[in-house]
């Protein structure tokens, strides 16, 4: 019986870790009238509140999380 419930567990697991979906958010933020790259800018995503700043690129990139259920 603990063999069988051992099982469904590991069963469950696999399912929850299947579910997850990483995906990669990046672009480059720049000045809207001169087209300059902004150094430094925060950016961040609102569902997850993951963040980070522009390299000396105005390029950014943040890598977050999707949960299916």
């Amino acid at each position: 019986m603990t063999k069988l419930i051992f099982a469904l567990f590991l069963l469950s697991l696999s399912t929850m870790l299947n579910a997850q979906q990483k995906i990669i958010i990046r672009g480059f933020v720049t000045d809207s009238i001169t087209g300059e790259a902004l150094i430094g800018a925060s950016v961040y995503e609102t569902h997850t509140l993951k963040g980070c700043t522009s390299n000396e690129y105005g390029f950014y990139s943040i890598t977050c999380r999707i949960y299916h259920q």
